[in-house]
C-alpha cells in the first residue's frame, strides 16, 4: 500500500508503517522534532487508535488509518478542520460507495446507518501562544469488514464501506480524501464546506441525547450555525448552543 499512497500523492510526503500506537501521536512526534510542510502519517493496523473524549478507536486490518500535518493560522481551527475532514471524507465514501453517507455531529460518518469513519484534530502551541504551532487531523476509514466482524463493544453501531474487496481500494480512497480536503484547508476562514456539511447533517429535528462531561441530559437538534455550533432544546426547557461535546440520537 505504501507504494500505491505514494503513487497517487506524488507531492505530498508520506511515513508508512505497518503498525503504529496511533497515526495522530506519531504524526505529532514527526512535527515537534522538526519534520516541516504538510505530511502524512499512514498505517494498515493502529494498536491504540484514539477517538474524541478520550475513547479508543478499533483499528484493525480492512480500514485507513491516517494523519494529516498541517499548518494552520487560527486558533478555531481544531473544529474548523474537523468539519471539512468530514465532508472530503463523506464524499470520498460517497464516491466509492455509491451511497449516501451521513455526518454526525461533530466528526462522525455514518453509512447504512452505521458509523464509518472517525475524525480526530488535535492542535500543538507553545506557551502562550494564540494560534498552534501545528495540527493533526486524524482519518479512520472502516473501508472492509474484518474477517472475524467488528468487536463485541462496537458491533451493533459500526459498518463498513464496502462488504467485500474494500482493502484493494484503501489507498485509492485515502489519495481522494485529501485531495478533497487539502483544498478546503487553504480557506478555512470562508467556511465554503458549511451547506455540504449541513446537507449531510443527519440529526436536526431529532431527539438526541446530550453529553457534556459528567453530565447527561435529552434534547433536540435545532439547528446548526456557520461557526458548526449545534443549537439543542432541552426536554426540561432551555436553549443552548454547542461548540463541544458529543451527541447521541435516540431513537
Amino acid at each position: 500500500m505504501e507504494k500505491r499512497l505514494q503513487e497517487l500523492m506524488p507531492e505530498i510526503k508520506i511515513f508508512f508503517f505497518e503498525e503504529l500506537d496511533s497515526t495522530n501521536s506519531k504524526a505529532a512526534e514527526l512535527a515537534r522534532t522538526g519534520e516541516d510542510g504538510v505530511f502524512i502519517v499512514a498505517a494498515r493496523r493502529q494498536s491504540s487508535g484514539r477517538g474524541r473524549m478520550g475513547r479508543s478507536f478499533y483499528s484493525g486490518e480492512g480500514g485507513l488509518y491516517m494523519s494529516l500535518v498541517l499548518r494552520p493560522h487560527s486558533s478555531e481551527s481544531a473544529t474548523l478542520l474537523t468539519t471539512a475532514a468530514a465532508v472530503a471524507a463523506a464524499e470520498a465514501i460517497e464516491a466509492l460507495s455509491g451511497e449516501k453517507a451521513e455526518i454526525k455531529w461533530v466528526n462522525d460518518i455514518f453509512l447504512r446507518g452505521r458509523k464509518v469513519c472517525g475524525i480526530l484534530a488535535e492542535g500543538s502551541f507553545s506557551p502562550g501562544a494564540t494560534s498552534p504551532d501545528f495540527a493533526v487531523v486524524g482519518i479512520g476509514v472502516n473501508v472492509t469488514e474484518p474477517e472475524s466482524g467488528f468487536p463485541d463493544d462496537i458491533r451493533e453501531i459500526a459498518g463498513a464501506v464496502l462488504s467485500r474487496g474494500g482493502a484493494n481500494h484503501i489507498a485509492e480512497l485515502a489519495a481522494d480524501i485529501v485531495r478533497r480536503f487539502l483544498p478546503l484547508c487553504g480557506d478555512l476562514e470562508s467556511r465554503g464546506w458549511y451547506e455540504n456539511y449541513l446537507r449531510r447533517l443527519n440529526c436536526l429535528d431529532r431527539p438526541v441525547t446530550v453529553r457534556q462531561g459528567e453530565i447527561t441530559r435529552s434534547a433536540a437538534a435545532v439547528a446548526l450555525d456557520r461557526d458548526f455550533r449545534l443549537l439543542v432544546r432541552f426536554d426540561e426547557g432551555g436553549e443552548q448552543w454547542l461548540s463541544f461535546g458529543e451527541i447521541s440520537i435516540r431513537q
